[in-house]
């Protein structure tokens, strides 16, 4: 990854971020299996798979600009960024990769804004399947965005974490309005710790039981009633024997 990345870089004319290339070069050299290498069509399944794995750093737009070009030489499809500071233009770049299928933003320094627009921008492309805004700002604005793409009917969106974020119990009874509408194409639900309480436990019982693809969802430390926890729990357990296609 490191030298696709430096030669991105040279092809835009930016120079290289240190630190990006340092933990590049680091994943790097514990790519790939040696045996997956001695196949060409393997290789590049296994480089699409592979997550690009960067944290605590301070990101701009070039950065970015490079990292998406080095994504698409490699064929990655799966970005994950933990702890960084993405200033708006990173924002911009991130919200223009339209090949992402995996998306974690956990711990990141983003506003519900800022979040928002992302949301709005990857419900456009319509191809991720798995975002995780984890310990950010996401709120209402990130709440309102994300329960429209939930409420799309050709919704792309399987696994999505809320957790630690600032949700609140009218936040989780709007979101799942969504998951009972669309596409209904959510699997897997975190909201550990983001303030679900017994409305919004209510709602999302109700979507686990007119949704049978959500199969877990993760609401460690709500104030939400424990009989409406075991009915949930319950539901999901029912999904899951169905299992639908």
């Amino acid at each position: 990854m490191q030298r696709s990345y430096l030669d991105a870089c040279s092809r835009l004319g930016v120079a290289p971020h240190p630190g990006l290339a340092l933990q590049l070069s680091l994943l790097s050299s514990a790519e790939l299996d040696p045996d997956v290498l001695s196949s060409p069509d393997s290789a590049k399944r296994a480089r699409a798979q592979q997550p690009c794995r960067l944290s605590d750093m301070l990101l701009d737009g070039p950065d970015l600009g490079a990292l998406a070009a080095m994504m698409q030489d490699q064929h990655c499809a799966s970005l994950h960024l933990s702890a960084c500071s993405l200033a708006p233009t990173a924002m911009k770049r991130l919200s223009g990769m339209s090949a992402l299928q995996h998306l974690h933003l956990a711990s990141c320094s983003l506003t519900d804004e800022s979040l928002a627009l992302l949301v709005r921008a990857l419900r456009a492309w319509n191809v991720l399947t798995s975002l995780d805004v984890s310990h950010t700002g996401a709120a209402q604005g990130t709440i309102a965005a994300l329960r429209d793409w939930l409420g799309f009917w050709e919704c792309s969106l399987q696994r999505l974490c809320l957790d630690g974020c600032k949700v609140g119990d009218i936040g989780s009874t709007e979101l799942c309005c969504g998951l009972e509408e669309g596409a209904r194409s959510l699997r897997v639900l975190g909201l550990r710790g983001s303030g679900l309480g017994a409305k919004g436990a209510k709602a999302l019982l109700s979507a686990a039981q007119r949704n049978p693809r959500l199969l877990h969802a993760h609401v460690d430390y709500s104030t939400a009633p424990p009989s409406v926890l075991e009915a949930l729990q319950a539901a999901l357990a029912l999904n899951a024997q169905v299992r639908p296609a």
